[in-house]
């Protein structure tokens, strides 16, 4: 039975560039180079263009192919290669010098020994670029051939530093950096990159980008992902976000040597600057019907939301051992830009507190679940139901965050202390979370009028009754 390709022939048949993209999984920029660098089998057709047989692709991608063999049970590896004194290892000669120890010319020498574990680990032994000796394990190296593998990219990578050669990354999936991305910088350098980072790379970049390498992503890649997206019907501060971290990590792939032209391709396209705060202030009327339809354990969470503008996860993992009554202050540590911060008690809040202590607490936690004895994981049903029944709409719970800031604002406290209470790193994300309303705005512009003295626009000086044209500009 003869084999089905992609467009439905024979292994004889021929396949276009798409389709060849598509069988080998990479972007067709790909292909045309390779094409150009007469990698890969191909035919040129004229006044049909480049044509390709999938029986030679596969011929091709056979050749390529490296399977290492890898050791079945490392605990019970015996240590000797009888009758192999010498071998050859990727046309690297290795001399056997005992039966752990195994010379290869102009690198150093590799050996292996058994931890007390009965693990077998590799040894790598050579000489830096200051002629200092280095010997240190091989993580992860299961064979010979991989301890040789790494030895010369060692000596390598010591030649580089020693004459200042730059040598270009070999290409790499962006699925593949992806994961190198999540593993050794978001998940080192970010608290929130599993609800985030993780989350918008599994579910929304790598499906789409997945197969490119990073070198193919080019920026009109990344605009047709975003129509794809608002056609899909994700918001335009969804699309942002996924762009904003997209962005971040092209950055760190040109940081770490990923792509030479040093060029990131998402700053080419343009990003929705919408406004992503979603302003909800909470009037008095509304928290007292809210107070009123909430549960005890709900009632003192959103208390304590309202009166020091702490976030979700900081209310709910707030621990007794970080809540002072006696000073009256709460200390926030683990935060979101890990800094610590005081917020002071008033009296309304100290009230509640010194309720739930009485109370006792086995997990040691604020806000303790009494049916699991541990803390709240979320409390977003309760609150959902609550605003229902109080009916009050469109209120988010971190929009008791912004009625503190707000309030506080409008109390006459100044920015840089509400940016110290909430725990911001910058004042430009203070402003953001307190807006003055239009009636603050217009009691200000009222100001003026207490002075006694305002100008039309037709040059006309009004003071306490009395008018008189004057000129708009004056050489005085």
């Amino acid at each position: 039975m003869r084999e089905k390709t992609l467009n439905g022939q024979g292994s004889g048949g021929l396949l276009t560039v798409y389709e060849t993209a598509i069988y080998l999984k990479c972007h067709p920029q790909t292909v045309y180079k390779l094409v150009k660098e007469k990698k890969i089998p191909f035919i040129e057709l004229e006044g049909i263009g480049l044509r390709f047989r999938e029986s030679e692709l596969r011929s091709w991608i056979e050749k390529r192919s490296y399977n290492p063999p890898i050791l079945n049970s490392t605990k019970n590896l015996e240590i000797s290669f009888p009758g192999c004194a010498n071998l050859e290892v990727g046309g690297l000669k290795l001399k056997r010098i005992n039966k752990v120890r195994w010379n290869l010319a102009g690198y150093g020498s590799i050996y292996v020994r058994k931890t007390k574990s009965g693990e077998v680990r590799w040894y790598v032994d050579y000489f830096d670029r200051k002629k200092k000796r280095v010997r240190e394990a091989v993580r992860f190296a299961q064979t010979l051939k991989e301890a040789v593998v790494a030895l010369t990219e060692k000596v390598r990578m010591e030649f580089d530093k020693e004459y200042g050669i730059k040598r270009r990354k070999s290409s790499i999936l962006f699925k593949d950096f992806a994961q190198s991305y999540l593993e050794d910088y978001a998940k080192v350098n970010k608290r929130g990159w599993k609800k985030a980072d993780q989350s918008y790379f599994k579910v929304h970049l790598i499906p789409f980008f997945g197969e490119f390498t990073l070198e193919d992503v080019n920026p009109h890649d990344i605009e047709r992902f975003k129509d794809l997206k608002q056609k899909a019907g994700y918001s335009k501060d969804s699309i942002r976000c996924y762009l904003t971290i997209l962005k971040r990590m092209f950055q760190i792939a040109i940081d770490w040597g990923y792509l030479e032209d040093g060029e990131n391709p998402v700053k080419k396209v343009k990003v929705y600057q919408g406004d992503s705060l979603k302003e909800r202030i909470l009037t008095v009327d509304e928290e007292e019907r809210l107070l009123n339809v909430c549960s005890d354990y709900l009632k003192a969470v959103v208390i304590t939301a309202l009166h020091t503008g702490m976030r979700r996860g900081e209310v709910l993992g707030l621990k007794w051992q970080n809540v002072d009554l006696e000073n009256r202050k709460i200390k926030i540590e683990g935060t979101k830009t890990d800094r610590v911060r005081f917020i002071p008690i008033n009296d309304d809040l100290y009230f509640v507190l010194l309720e739930l202590k009485e109370k006792g607490s086995h997990s040691g936690y604020v806000f303790e679940n009494s049916e699991t004895g541990r803390a709240f994981k979320d409390v977003w049903i309760a609150f959902k139901t609550a605003c229902r029944r109080a009916g009050i709409s469109g209120l988010r719970f971190h929009d008791l965050r912004h009625t503190f800031a707000s309030r506080l604002i409008q109390a006459g406290v100044d920015i840089i202390t509400v940016k110290g209470l909430l725990g911001h790193s910058s004042v430009r994300t203070t402003e953001r979370y307190t807006h003055s309303n239009q009636k603050l705005t217009k009691e200000a512009v009222e100001q003026l009028t207490k002075k006694g003295i305002l100008f039309s626009s037709h040059g006309r000086q009004t003071e306490k009754g009395k008018e008189a044209l004057i000129p708009l500009y004056s050489n005085n």
